[in-house]
């Protein structure tokens, strides 16, 4: 009873700082609020906050890029800054505008599938993480390629102010701050820890704080006014714009509701509460459906991804050392940990407007209670788990905290200039507590940068200074102008330490619009183009030359693939052919590996000028890479099967796992590979060129232990020989089957193998393998691995394979597998034979994005028609104008079977979810505006009789 009586009075506290001097006569007044001594009506004009923040960033934000102007640094980082949200935001300008003279034209079709993106793929989900859904890339439309550079510094910048506007509006409407406060309040909001680190890796990281302020505004005009539409409109727009951080924003959300709700139940009405949680909940179910055109899509495809497959390995706590740098980020940026996002830093004064909640024990319980769920949050990595979808754990909500830091400086400069100075007192005692334990942490660390932290206590005591500067009778005006000063300051600082390096970091502005016309894409394009081949695959090798997703402005297909969301498929056709690929959904090509150059379709390769790795490679190009720096070559791939071939016969997928890697990949020049679907093809009984090569083993030190099914090494970078029984010609594998890396001295959780092949010709360049442990963030638990020699005449007779870091590695099998190339020729001749003729894409334009594939094929026997282009959900076939079913062929791919004739072929592509996603939003919509012109004409109605009857009553007096 004790307990229960102690939880009453915790959260009867909490409501009643809330709801001191509110009328219990007004509809507000029963309603605990956001912070205390809350008025409605604020003191501050709109008309006036906009103009002094406005002014105020437009002050700041240019000394916050300084470094960049001064280098001539672009705000493109070299990660995935580059490889994909440029690409990404360009290619939407190019898509728009394909779909705006389309539509000009008359067709008013809605193309989503593009060849462009790796083997292909659909645009709208691949590309609603990133583009579509954000209203601000809309502006892309109006802005060429090579002019994307300058559109995406403009929007990052964008994003930045917005942040700061979004949360300035709400702090108006929550509590009755002074304008200065609500000004510093939005400054360090939008120049937070959070907002100077991770959009400029990622724009829309910056997207949830721009919305979830206005989610909070709608949640608190709800409950104050009983107004919706802000929420609906709130909630609408998160989850439109970016499905990833409105998951998160939906978590913070409820988090937050049920705090307010349940002060509110407690201190005034359990009934009462529980009606504004059916109406906001009855709200947030609206917006979910007014969004379902672009948030049914994209669910259904992400969990149908590689990424949703992904086995999570999560500990209890994380490493000492991430609680150390989260714990001195309070001062500075510059120790956040990497990888797991935990930003917390906003600035010294939210650190002093933290420890105040500390100081005044007897007032902001909800605030407090948000502070400790927060530090729940950051300290258990199940909820960096829950938060990113149950995936690996990383604090990406802890954006969030930018909002309670903000927020807590707002309530700061409202209360501290009226304390008594006992309260100073015991804040200079906790801040001074806080520097003791930060710089003993900085002496038992020296990985840890002491000068930026050193720089953060000197701000802290300043404002310390400022603030017993004031109580000792100094003026309030100097006091506040100084702190204000010293706050801004810290900012400036602050961003100069986090972008000392940009020009390590960063490309150099102008480096954008030059790789546009000189990149691995750009070249093969204009091959391309001259033979008029509108499916122009081709492969990046070696991986560190890949420079990914540029195909996708250059109208080309690739076997590179770069993005979020992917199909399953994809990572099925690599494991169980051993495509030697980081990630299954960050590939760059199949290895250089000639059956499966040509079973792909590969038409050109981008390679060292002097490497020749594939049978009949010709030089037909040279260039130099202005990203790379680098001279590389563009060859020709002689052998290649069309977009669609077909088969006499046929193999189980049961069969097919039998077989070595090798193998595998000698059968899909021969047989389709059929996962359980109905055919009236014969089964294939396979012959093989490809032999295994016996091989003894030998390790070079002491420190390598080698048995049947492992490999451990107790030191770094060891090394063991495979020394072949015969010289292997042709093409070389080394196959890992089963393999599994385990006890590995890497932090990180990757393990790197380098093969050196020792061919008598030439030199062969190493081939690297990392492997991705469990303790990876992305492991996806493959087993199977090949790395490829390459072409080699004259013969192979070792292979020198080093291993990285210390560790064990366990396998099934570790085999050498020779490749020979004679026959293979002509097994890709007699494949084409027979292929699918006459090939119409029907798609836009530059942007390939189209939603019917037409052509027609001849076939002298039953047949199965193999399609390399992936199979998803979205594609229906028609034969002759039936219907007919998709077969599952070749794991990743299409296949249909073909009576002897000739047939007509046409393959229609929708996106799955969207056509009910439209349905859904567009009924949604309709109702809404149904109830609204409804409710409107019985508001004027009942105004009109009520106007009627005061005036009878007029009358009548």
């Amino acid at each position: 009873m004790k307990i229960i009586s102690s939880i009453h009075d915790f959260f009867t506290r909490i409501s009643n700082t809330e709801s001191n001097n509110i009328s219990t006569q007004n509809n507000e007044a029963h309603l605990s609020r956001f912070s205390i001594s809350p008025t409605l009506k604020s003191k501050t004009p709109l008309r006036r906050l906009l103009l002094a923040y406005t002014v105020s960033f437009a002050a700041i934000a240019p000394l916050i890029f300084l470094t960049f102007w001064k280098r001539s640094i672009s705000l493109i980082e070299h990660g995935d800054a580059w490889r994909q949200h440029t690409q990404a935001l360009a290619y939407t300008g190019i898509y728009l505008r394909d779909l705006a003279h389309s539509w000009l034209h008359g067709n008013f079709s809605l193309p989503t599938f593009s060849t462009s993106f790796g083997y292909g793929s659909d645009v709208f989900t691949t590309l609603q993480y990133y583009t579509i859904g954000d209203p601000l890339t809309l502006l892309s439309i109006f802005v060429s390629p090579e002019h994307t550079e300058g559109l995406y510094a403009f929007l990052l910048i964008l994003r930045f102010y917005l942040a700061g506007l979004s949360f300035a509006l709400t702090i108006r409407y929550l509590r009755n701050t002074n304008l200065t406060g609500i000004i510093l309040g939005s400054l360090a909001y939008a120049f937070s820890g959070w907002m100077l680190a991770a959009p400029l890796m990622h724009p829309y990281f910056a997207n949830p704080l721009i919305y979830f302020p206005l989610v909070i505004l709608g949640i608190e005009k709800a409950i104050r006014e009983k107004k919706y539409v802000l929420l609906l409109g709130a909630i609408t727009m998160s989850a439109i714009v970016n499905f990833y951080f409105f998951f998160m924003i939906a978590l913070l959300t409820v988090t937050y509701v049920i705090v307010r709700l349940t002060a509110l139940g407690i201190q005034h009405s359990w009934k009462e509460s529980g009606h504004y949680l059916l109406r906001i909940t009855a709200t947030s179910i609206l917006s979910l459906l007014l969004a379902a055109v672009f948030l049914l899509p994209i669910v259904i495809s992400f969990l149908s991804s590689s990424r949703t497959q992904m086995p999570v390995d999560m500990s209890f706590l994380y490493h000492n050392g991430y609680y150390k740098k989260v714990y001195l980020e309070f001062v500075s940026l510059s120790t956040s940990p990497a990888g797991k996002y935990a930003y917390v830093y906003v600035s010294p004064l939210a650190l002093l407007a933290t420890l105040w909640l500390f100081v005044r024990r007897r007032a902001h319980w909800i605030e407090r209670v948000l502070l400790f769920i927060a530090g729940i949050f950051f300290t258990f990595p199940f909820f960096g788990s829950l938060f990113n979808g149950m995936s690996y754990p990383t604090n990406r909500w802890s954006w969030v905290w930018a909002f309670l830091a903000a927020y807590l400086i707002c309530v700061f400069w409202d209360e501290v200039w009226t304390a008594p100075r006992t309260e100073i007192r015991n804040l200079a005692i906790l801040s001074g507590g806080y520097i003791l334990i930060a710089s003993v942490i900085l002496h038992q660390n020296h990985w840890l940068k002491t000068f930026d932290v050193s720089t953060g206590f000197s701000f802290l005591i300043a404002c310390i200074a400022l603030l017993f500067y004031y109580k000792s009778g100094g003026s309030q005006l100097a006091a506040k102008t100084l702190l204000t000063l010293t706050t801004i300051s810290a900012v400036v600082l602050t961003s100069y330490w986090r972008y000392e390096q940009a020009d390590k970091t960063f490309i150099q502005h102008g480096l954008w619009k030059e790789n546009l016309t000189s990149s691995d894409a750009s070249v093969v394009s204009r091959h391309a183009n001259i033979h008029n081949n509108k499916l122009a695959r081709f492969e990046t090798y070696p991986i560190e030359y890949a420079q990914s997703n540029t195909s996708i402005l250059h109208g080309v297909s690739s076997s590179g693939f770069y993005w979020s969301i992917d199909s399953t498929n994809a990572r099925e056709f690599y494991d169980s052919l051993g495509i030697n690929s980081r990630l299954t959904y960050m590939r760059d090509g199949v290895d250089a590996r000639s059956y499966l150059n040509a079973f792909l379709g590969i038409h050109y390769r981008i390679d060292d000028i002097e490497k020749v790795r594939l049978s009949g490679d010709k030089l037909i190009d040279t260039y130099t890479d202005p990203y790379l720096k680098r001279d590389l070559g563009v060859f020709e791939n002689a052998t290649k099967l069309p977009l669609g071939f077909t088969y006499s016969s046929i193999t189980s997928h049961e069969d097919f796992e039998k077989l070595s890697l090798t193998e595998r990949e000698e059968l899909l020049l021969h047989s389709a590979v059929m996962n359980n679907n109905n055919t009236k093809l014969t089964y294939h009984k396979p012959h093989f060129g490809a032999h295994k090569i016996p091989y003894s083993l030998e390790p070079t030190t002491d420190s390598i232990h080698i048995s049947d099914s492992s490999i451990e090494t107790k030191k770094k970078n060891q090394e063991f020989i495979l020394h072949l029984n015969s010289p292997s010609v042709g093409e070389t594998h080394v196959e890992f089957k089963g393999m599994d890396v385990t006890h590995i001295a890497n932090k990180k959780g990757h393990q790197n193998f380098k093969a050196s092949f020792n061919c008598k010709e030439k030199d062969l360049d190493p081939v690297t393998l990392t492997y991705l442990t469990r303790h990876a963030h992305w492991f996806e638990n493959r087993k199977n691995y090949l790395l490829n020699s390459g072409v080699c005449e004259k013969g192979i007779d070792s292979i020198r394979i080093s291993i990285e870091n210390a560790g064990k590695m366990n396998f099934d099998s570790l085999e050498v597998w020779n490749q020979p190339l004679e026959g293979f020729e002509e097994a890709v001749t007699h494949l084409s034979s027979e292929s699918l003729e006459n090939i119409d894409f029907h798609d836009l334009g530059l942007s390939r994005t189209t939603n019917e594939i037409t052509g027609d094929i001849t076939v002298s026997e039953r047949k199965i028609l193999a399609l390399t282009i992936p199979k998803t959900n979205g594609w229906t076939a028609y034969i002759d104008g039936k219907e007919q079913e998709i077969l599952d062929a070749n794991l990743m791919w299409m296949g249909l079977e073909l009576a002897p004739g000739h047939h007509d072929i046409r393959l229609v592509y929708h996106t799955p979810g969207l056509q009910l996603g439209a349905a859904i939003s567009g009924t949604t919509a309709l109702g809404l505006t149904i109830y609204w012109i409804i409710r409107r004409k019985r508001t004027a109605l009942h105004a009109k009789k009520l106007s009627k009857t005061n005036n009878k009553a007029i009358s009548l007096s």
